[in-house]
């Protein structure tokens, strides 16, 4: 069985890479910094070293027939820089792979690295780039486009109203998913192929990434145009004024963004299908994340009137599961008193007040969908105030709460 050893196996690209060789039906070895991190990693083998150190490489990569290198940062921490990691931790995996006699090395670079040699992390790649080309090894050095999931910086623009462009948004792109970058790395390398700029199926122009991100999500298109003259000024204040875990990345995507980054087409993902899925995963957090107590989140309070009889019995909830909201005191009776009760309003007793309390506690317990409702307080029966919350009875089943779209059973 051909082995192959793979360095930064936890990022993005890593995780793909590491599917696809298995797929392969090779016995994939994965470098990891922390085992504990390497959840969900489709790998034989596991190995927890730091590639900044080169002693803790020693004899790692012997009876490996490839290795390959993702290994990068985008933002820099631990007090490690481009220099650190995307240079000379790879010089270090490479001079490791040279000693233990493996059949070929092949890297993760950037594409169009010329245009934007002043970039520090291209730069720093670059520079390994120079050094794996003098290496003995047979090599080869893969320059995606673009990744899916830098892409979401467009929805996240869509989402908050408007989506900045500098420029005419005329420069095309064509991203690509990580299974289809992982698929066309795996063919070129096993075609021995030296150097492949390799993008997504789908080209498209910075303006019609925005147009898409917006129709996704169901907007009409808000889009600015700013002068380039700001990108290029934004290049030169950025390193003076933020520090370098910000200016690095921010750098290297104003820099990006200047130029076509298109690629030869590969894969069968597509860019729309991957906005909405990440829509409907985003769509489906917020359904199951809690609610709290607290005046930022509404509807909680229930109807302040100053007629008692009303305030005794409206409140409004809002649950995600059935997409409905309304005052249960004038449409669901039966949440609040059971099946055939009814309240009249001048009925203020302390005993109804603490059978209302038991019956909303009871139902809470036996919910067996767990839907989080938004909590409300009320004026009981009696009098007396109390937290109402159907929030919080899905810590008792559960704790995943609705997840489904049927109406909530409770």
């Amino acid at each position: 069985m051909k082995r192959v050893f793979i360095a930064g196996a936890t990022g993005y690209l890593g995780r793909f890479i590491c599917a696809e060789y298995q797929r392969r039906g090779w016995y994939v070895i994965a470098l990891v910094r922390k085992t504990s991190r390497a959840q969900r990693i489709s790998a034989d083998q596991l190995i927890e070293a730091q590639a900044t150190q080169p002693a803790t490489l020693e004899g790692l990569m012997a009876g490996a027939d490839l290795v390959i290198s993702c290994l990068g940062i985008t933002r820099q921490a631990d007090g490690l820089g481009y220099w650190d990691v995307d240079y000379q931790a790879n010089v270090n995996l490479l001079h490791e792979a040279e000693r233990a006699g493996v059949g070929r090395f092949a890297y993760i670079h950037v594409l169009r690295a010329a245009e934007m040699a002043h970039v520090p992390l291209v730069a720093a790649k670059s520079a390994f780039v120079n050094e794996l080309q003098n290496s003995s090894l047979a090599t080869t050095v893969i320059a995606p486009t673009g990744y899916f999931s830098d892409m979401g910086d467009f929805l996240k623009m869509a989402k908050a109203g408007r989506v900045w462009l500098f420029g005419d948004g005329s420069k095309r792109i064509n991203p690509i998913h990580g299974a289809d970058l992982a698929l066309a790395t795996a063919d070129a390398i096993e075609a021995g192929s030296k150097w492949c700029d390799i993008g997504g199926p789908d080209i498209v122009t910075q303006k019609e990434l925005a147009e898409l991100a917006f129709t996704c999500l169901g907007k009409p298109s808000r889009i600015v145009f700013l002068p380039d003259v700001f990108r290029r000024l934004a290049l030169r204040l950025l390193p003076l004024v933020t520090p370098r875990r910000i200016s690095g990345p921010a750098r290297f995507f104003l820099s990006a963004i200047a130029h076509d980054m298109v690629g030869a087409q590969h894969g069968t993902h597509h860019l729309k299908d991957h906005f909405e899925s990440s829509l409907g995963v985003t769509k489906q957090y917020v359904r199951s994340t809690p609610m709290r107590k607290g005046k930022d989140h509404e509807p909680r309070a229930c109807w302040r009137n100053r007629r008692p009889d009303l305030r005794s019995h409206i409140h409004f909830r809002l649950c995600p599961a059935s997409h409905s909201a309304g005052p249960i005191g004038l449409r669901n009776e039966q949440h609040r008193r059971g099946s055939g009760s009814s309240i009249q309003p001048n009925q203020s007793s302390g005993d109804d007040h603490m059978e209302h309390r038991h019956l909303h506690r009871e139902r809470a317990r036996t919910c067996s969908v767990g839907c989080r409702t938004s909590g409300t307080v009320e004026k009981g029966l009696g009098g007396m105030e109390h937290y109402h919350s159907d929030l919080w009875h899905n810590l008792d089943n559960t704790g995943l709460g609705c997840r489904n779209d049927r109406q909530c059973g409770h």
